[in-house]
């Protein structure tokens, strides 16, 4: 068996790969660490995740066959 030790990257799917820029990095305060054509590279703290230009929205739970889920880390920033 092999052991992992963390995950490198994630990718999520966007419509609107720009607008969805924004969101991650004005309201998420992640960084973008590298840009091209369809693929939004972003840094939050030691991890990393890409936004990939999709066609079609996702579908989250598409007839309760697919979850499609992601969650972040965040601090209130009245402990900080």
């Amino acid at each position: 068996m092999i052991k992992t030790r963390g995950v490198a990257h994630f990718s999520l799917p966007a419509t609107e790969i720009e607008e969805s820029s924004e969101f991650y990095t004005e309201i998420l305060g992640t960084e973008i660490s590298e840009k091209r054509e369809n693929i939004v590279f972003l840094r939050t703290d030691n991890d990393h995740f890409m936004l990939t230009k999709s066609d079609e929205p996702i579908k989250p739970s598409a007839g309760d066959e697919t979850r499609c889920r992601h969650a972040f880390w965040v601090m209130d920033a009245h402990c900080a």
